[in-house]
C-alpha cells in the first residue's frame, strides 16, 4: 500500500500492534503506573520490574513483544491501560 505521495503505508493493525508494544514499554517505566499497579494489588512493589511482570501476567504473555502478534493479549493490555487512564481522571 502507498499513500498519496507514493510512500509505503503500514496496515492499521500493524501500527496498532507496534503502538501497543511501545506503549507497554513506556507505561511500565512510568512511576504513576507503577504506583497504581501497586495500589490496585497487581504488584507487591512499585518497581519497573514488578510492573513488567504484572503486565505480562495479566495479559497472559511471556514478553511484551508478544503484544505485536497476540490480539487477545493486546486487548487485555488496552483494557488495563484504559482502566489506569480512567482512574487518573477520576482521582487527579
Amino acid at each position: 500500500l502507498l499513500d498519496d505521495e507514493g510512500e509505503p503505508v503500514m496496515p492499521k493493525s500493524k501500527t496498532d500492534a507496534d503502538r501497543a508494544v511501545t506503549s507497554a514499554a513506556m507505561l511500565c517505566k512510568e512511576r504513576g503506573f507503577q504506583q497504581w499497579m501497586y495500589e490496585v494489588g497487581n504488584t507487591m512493589e512499585q518497581t519497573e520490574e514488578a510492573t513488567i511482570a504484572a503486565v505480562r501476567h495479566l495479559c497472559g504473555i511471556n514478553s511484551r513483544s508478544e503484544l505485536k502478534t497476540n490480539k487477545e493479549a493486546r486487548d487485555k493490555f488496552d483494557g488495563l491501560r484504559l482502566t489506569f487512564s480512567k482512574s487518573r481522571r477520576d482521582f487527579p
